[in-house]
């Protein structure tokens, strides 16, 4: 159904608006059930007063798989179930494809129900989903905090919603585009993820659970952001996109007040009694110095736990260091993303220098952190752009661990610009541009065959191998000669320890009686392996079968 046809029905309804408190808006949410903005998404409709409920259709594991057309048609069934007044959905590019399936078959349950998007891609590739997607009636572009609120009640009330800044009414021969709001700045007074099951439904491996997550992340562990926006401009993160569309309204990055972070971690410990780690999901936790300074003394003295962070070459400090050390800094990933300046300087508006790197990787190894450095390959490095990157990876100290990407292309990103521009790039390869595209960033198996040298990468962060060996085997040209050897090679080094770390993981769980999550994973690794490994030989099976994200589900990328 189109905005005007929304007004319309609107102005049918005028004078018998719903209660606020049974006006109800169903968000869903297709990027697994700890997706942090529809947590915050739910807790901004909450604190509003709406009758708000979230479901999650499918959990991180299941989603390097396509949907089957029978868990769309479930997932449309249990959304028109819970009767809503408005419907929501968070659009990415990976999920994009999919999110259209959803949203028409749930337009078909629900004919006179108005239909919101918002999220990265809705924001930046506003036109196309408009002019693609007829079944929308409203698209939130940028931030939503304020905007999306203000829909909701113009929509209950049977109030004129087509000048609302940041929304978008879809029309029949176009779309009313409406002005720029000014980005939030206090983010302290903003209302805390909300991860309880409250109104909660998830949808995972075919099967609906209404109230009751079976997956147990959020009783050990906490995700929380303690900012907004980066000091970076990288052109493959969608930073560089959103930062440009939200010139002009306001300071990009920001940062909540120490005391607002501590009540939010000091809540979460009082609402689950197990939990043990935190996870610091900023792009660049350790942005402003001075703030985490102070942040990590009395995290250390009123919090305690474990945690993890991001942090950035050029802005880590050995006093920095020290500090999150001390305050319980456990793991930490650094992006590197590639080992050659030229590409890095020139197709990813990363500056930072290789001696500054190297410097980097020095201030933080030796501690007791367990330390991760991310590398991204694309199709703009020539061999002597991997040579150098894998002299960088050598040079960095030990001991770490090398995750390796490929370069996903997302619409409206500067690097996707810049490889179609230069032909590296067909536009139906762009992310969500077409059916059947690869739905995760890792490296699958048939990656390291292709390309074997990347199996360096993962040799040069154990301690216990010389890097005189690995230079050797690169001399050899092992990789082209023996690809097949070498990646054998490689992981039946990596595979144990993988294993170990599953083993622990299932344990933990077992301890604490989550069946249900042992169940679901058990069954995981089946359908993994039939339905995405399908005829490749065993090896491949073995190999692939053993990769898992953090919570021991398999996934299709190295971890």
């Amino acid at each position: 159904m189109l905005g005007a046809a929304v007004v319309s029905e609107r102005e049918s309804r005028a004078g018998v608006a719903k209660d606020k408190a049974s006006f109800r808006v169903v968000m869903v949410c297709l990027h697994g059930s700890h997706w942090m903005a529809s947590r915050y998404v739910h807790a901004l409709l909450r604190s509003s007063g709406y009758d708000a409920h979230t479901v999650f259709f499918r959990e991180t594991f299941e989603q390097v798989l396509a949907a089957t057309q029978d868990e769309i048609r479930l997932m449309a069934r249990s959304v028109a179930e819970l009767g809503p007044d408005v419907l929501g959905f968070n659009v990415t590019s990976m999920g994009y494809r999919e999110c259209v399936k959803l949203v028409r078959e749930c337009r078909k349950l629900l004919p006179g129900v108005p239909i919101v998007w918002g999220g990265t891609h809705a924001s930046l590739r506003y036109r196309e989903c408009l002019k693609e997607n007829k079944e929308v009636d409203y698209l939130c572009r940028g931030e939503g905090d304020d905007a999306f609120p203000e829909l909701l009640e113009a929509l209950r009330c049977g109030e004129d919603a087509t000048a609302i800044p940041n929304i978008y009414v879809n029309q029949p021969d176009g779309f009313i585009e409406n002005a720029p709001r000014p980005l939030v700045q206090d983010l302290d007074g903003l209302p805390k993820n909300d991860y309880t099951d409250d109104n909660k439904h998830y949808l995972i491996q075919g099967k609906v659970y209404h109230g009751s997550n079976p997956i147990p992340f959020q009783q050990h562990t906490y995700y929380i952001n303690t900012a907004r926006g980066c000091p970076f401009r990288c052109t493959f993160c969608g930073n560089s996109a959103l930062a440009d569309k939200e010139l002009g309204k306001g300071r990009y990055l920001r940062r909540r007040s120490i005391e607002s972070v501590i009540d939010e971690l000091k809540q979460a410990m009082e609402l689950y009694p197990r939990l043990d780690y935190i996870y610091f999901w900023d792009d660049v936790f350790t942005a402003y110095p001075k703030w985490v300074m102070e942040f990590c003394e009395v995290y250390e003295r009123e919090i305690g736990l474990p945690f993890f962070c991001y942090t950035h070459p050029e802005m880590i400090t050995e006093k920095l260091m020290s500090a999150m050390v001390k305050a319980g800094l456990d793991k930490v990933t650094m992006g590197i993303e590639s080992g050659s300046y030229r590409v890095r300087s020139q197709y990813m508006a990363r500056f930072e220098t290789n001696e500054n790197i190297i410097k980097a990787s020095t201030i933080q190894a030796g501690r007791g952190v367990k330390l991760t450095y991310d590398f991204i390959l694309s199709a703009f490095e020539t061999e002597e752009d991997k040579r150098q990157g894998l002299e960088l990876c050598l040079s960095l100290e030990k001991e770490f661990k090398a995750q390796m990407h490929t370069m996903t292309y997302y619409p409206g990103y500067p690097i996707t610009l810049k490889a179609l521009t230069e032909g590296l790039l067909q536009p139906g390869d762009v992310v969500g541009a077409a059916e059947g595209q690869r739905r995760t960033q890792s490296m699958y198996a048939e990656d390291l065959k292709r390309n074997a040298y990347i199996n360096y990468y993962f040799m040069a962060g154990k301690k216990w191998l010389p890097h005189d060996l690995i230079r050797w085997m690169m001399d050899k040209d092992v990789h082209n000669k023996h690809p097949k050897a070498l990646v054998y090679g490689v992981s039946a080094v990596r595979i144990p320890g993988k294993l170990l770390s599953m083993g622990r993981n299932y344990l933990h769980y077992a301890r604490y009686g989550h069946w249900r999550y042992l169940l679901i994973l058990l069954k995981s690794y089946r359908s993994f392996i039939e339905l995405h490994i399908g005829d490749i030989d065993k090896q491949e099976t073995y190999e692939c079968s053993e990769i898992h994200d953090r919570l021991g589900a398999p996934v299709a990328g190295f971890s």
